[in-house]
């Protein structure tokens, strides 16, 4: 399956437990000052609490001094008001209506005629008591506005730790479902490469094989939700031949279109098309409409597959005469967690999320999608679209020698490997597959046995898992480069955490690759292969 791996960057020290999350603050300045102002670094003590009304009553009384020459008599209570506004926000409403009380006091004894007298008749005792009743329903209103901001910000940081842990209890859900998955990919491989097999065996195979593709599509697809939701996914543009795509698509799903019975009708354009779109991904969008067909399509049923032109853009089209969808149902069927149907009988297994990512894939894209169908039972009709792209332009042919290129070989030369994978199904499984393509191999299931191992074997190359007990698959990178003699043995790490800051990662501590679990043997055949030409010519390790 040529699906991306994707994962959280892993636990520092085990596998089975989270570390405590540091929550950033907001991002928005709006709410990083509603945070810092709403109850997060507040006075905590009634001391300072009230000492905090009493400094803003004493600032009050002093610029209303300093103006008096200016205001005479008028506005006595004016600043003592803001005081109070100030106090309520900032300490809460009974420091505030302390403010009021004082500064009406303050107010009174101050700056109403008669000065320095207390017993206010007419026009002024109504001026203090409209002061008192503004003053009241100032601290009151604004102490509970206080109160609200800080309980929405306590909401927010709430909401925000708990979208972190639901990021990494994602990412570790799918390293520990990867960790079973890698060694029933590696005995089925091993299955296939032992020889011919009674009919039975053969079926039995491919039904293990066709679920653990089933279950890693799953938790690609669950960890590529969330990270196509935060925007944490890069696109790579290049100009891809639409042909060569759907031919992918389809060697992929062709298994299950035979199982199914299913007549699959395929309708491309007489000359190639392009499109300017991330390889994976689009072969992903394909992958995921195909696979909803053949799902709920009923056996012996027709699945079409269309590319046209239309416009500046190319359509594509995946028909089917499946159960169909409801009006009610084709207006919804992209929302996440969504499936048509909603019995056991109609419900066809799978999260709920694959249309939700082609969605989003599609956008990201440019493009657009939509669905058609006449009603249950009818049929289904998905269509993509997305902005066509002119071909590349015609190279002309080098002249011909009359040679043609020699078939490529793979040297012969055994390598030394050493496995580090505290999984004993994993570490046993790829020892086999190692020793099944004549390498010579070690295993070791924890990163200070590796380092023993290695100084005595000297291998030349390591597979190590990230996620190691006591040591780290970085760290025992780190102590294998410091070796004597091991400057250049070469250091592949297998993780279930595939993340582009994963990768660097293990880049940084040495890996020179980061495959992610469950990884295909056929892949790291190859790369074995392409090292035996170097150690052959050098004369192996020990030379």
């Amino acid at each position: 399956m040529n699906y991306p791996a994707a994962a959280s960057e892993p636990a520092a020290a085990t596998k089975s437990r989270m570390a405590p999350l540091a929550v950033k603050s907001p991002e928005s300045k709006p709410m990083a000052w509603l945070v810092r102002k709403a109850g997060l670094d507040l006075p905590t003590t009634p001391w300072r609490r009230y000492g905090i009304a009493i400094t803003a009553v004493v600032l009050a009384l002093l610029a209303r001094y300093l103006l008096d020459p200016y205001m005479g008599g008028r506005g006595s209570y004016g600043f003592f008001l803001i005081a109070t506004a100030f106090v309520a926000w900032r300490c809460g409403t009974m420091p505030a209506l302390s403010t009021v009380a004082l500064g009406a006091l303050l107010g009174t004894y101050f700056f109403e005629d008669p000065r320095a007298n207390l017993l206010l008749e007419g026009p002024a005792m109504v001026a203090l008591c409209v002061s008192l009743a503004i003053g009241t329903l100032t601290a009151v209103f604004c102490g509970s506005l206080r109160h609200t901001a800080e309980e929405n910000a306590r909401l927010y940081q709430e909401a925000r730790e708990a979208d972190a842990r639901k990021d990494e209890f994602l990412a570790m859900l799918a390293h520990e479902l990867r960790n079973p998955l890698t060694p029933l990919k590696n005995v089925m491989y091993l299955l296939d490469a032992v020889g011919p097999h009674e009919k039975q065996v053969e079926e039995l195979h491919r039904m293990m094989d066709g679920q653990v593709e089933h279950l890693t599509r799953l938790v690609d697809d669950l960890l590529d939700v969330s990270r196509i939701t935060h925007g944490k996914i890069d696109l790579k543009f290049e100009l891809i031949d639409v042909g060569r795509v759907v031919e992918e698509a389809l060697n992929t799903l062709r298994p299950g279109i035979d199982e199914r019975g299913h007549d699959l009708r395929i309708a491309l354009p007489t000359s190639k098309v392009y499109v300017r779109a991330d390889r994976v991904r689009l072969t992903q969008i394909l992958l995921n409409l195909l696979n909803n067909a053949v799902k709920y399509t009923p056996p012996a049923g027709r699945i079409w597959l269309t590319v046209e032109a239309e416009g500046k853009d190319l359509a594509f089209r995946i028909r089917d005469t499946g159960i169909g969808l409801l009006p009610e149902e084709a207006a919804r069927i992209f929302n996440l967690f969504e499936q048509a149907g909603h019995s056991p009988e109609q419900t066809k297994g799978g999260l709920g999320i694959g249309l939700t990512l082609v969605k989003r894939l599609v956008e990201m894209h440019h493009g657009s999608v939509s669905v058609q169908s006449a009603g249950r039972g009818l049929g289904s009709e998905f269509i993509v679209r997305l902005p066509s792209a002119a071909g590349p332009a015609e190279l002309p042919k080098p002249p011909s020698t009359g040679l043609t290129a020699p078939p490529r070989t793979v040297a012969p030369t055994k390598l030394k490997v050493v496995v580090v994978e505290d999984v004993a199904a994993t570490a046993k499984s790829m020892a086999t597959i190692l020793n099944l393509w004549q390498h010579e191999t070690k295993v070791c299931g924890d990163g200070f046995s590796a380092l023993e191992t290695i100084r005595v074997f000297r291998p030349d190359v390591v597979l190590a898992d990230i996620g190691l007990p006591q040591m780290s698959g970085y760290q025992l990178a780190q102590e294998i480069r410091r070796l004597p003699g091991m400057s250049d043995v070469v250091l592949i790490a297998i993780s279930g955490y595939g993340q582009p800051a994963d990768h660097e990662r293990s880049q940084a501590a040495g890996f020179s690759r980061h495959l992610v679990k469950p990884i295909n043997p056929s892949e790291l055949e190859e790369i074995l292969d392409d090292l035996k030409p170097a150690f052959a010519k050098a004369g192996g390790r020990n030379a």
